[in-house]
């Protein structure tokens, strides 16, 4: 690990299962990137910051624990992760910048509070659960508005990857 003022600058290690050092408070943007063996990565929860394209092109992280701490996920932060399954956002996080998870085409997204959303952050994932944030939030494709807007506001679980994106108001 290169960390500098609590922040990961780089992991340079080839492991497949990360656990980042306790007292890491971001992680830098492409702190990750080329880690294309990695498949899981733990979180301590002195980590409040996911930066820009920290994990972009991780194409085998299938787990990632997002701690309590966090309060931003940055700019592309997880994009082209396309073997993610589930990421559970909890609610200390306030911000989730465009693109967060583009690409995470297995994807399965757990919003526990409502932070603010920049952009289309969920283009590509499989679905959305998102109890607190309104359906009228989603960008979701004309012609499956009509057949699945009932379904939707029930359920607060958003599906296919025809959810685009969100904007806070």
């Amino acid at each position: 690990f290169v960390i500098e003022n609590g922040t990961l600058e780089e992991y340079k290690g080839k492991d497949i299962a990360v656990e980042i050092p306790d007292g890491v408070t971001e992680i830098g943007g492409w702190a990750f990137d080329g880690c294309k063996m990695l498949t899981s990565v733990t979180i301590p929860d002195s980590v409040k910051r996911i930066g820009a394209w920290a994990f972009d092109g991780c194409k085998k992280l299938t787990s990632v624990t997002i701690p309590g701490k966090v309060e931003e996920i940055g700019f592309r932060a997880f994009e082209g992760c396309e073997n993610l399954a589930l990421v559970t956002i909890p609610d200390s996080v306030n911000v989730i910048d465009e693109h967060a998870f583009e690409g995470c085409s297995k994807l399965t997204v757990i919003i526990s509070g409502c932070p603010k959303r920049k952009g289309a952050i969920f283009k590509d994932v499989k679905s959305v659960v998102a109890p607190h944030i309104p359906l009228t939030e989603f960008s979701v494709s004309e012609e499956k508005k009509a057949a699945t807007k009932g379904f939707l506001q029930k359920s607060s679980l958003y599906t296919e990857s025809e959810i685009v994106g969100s904007y806070h108001k």
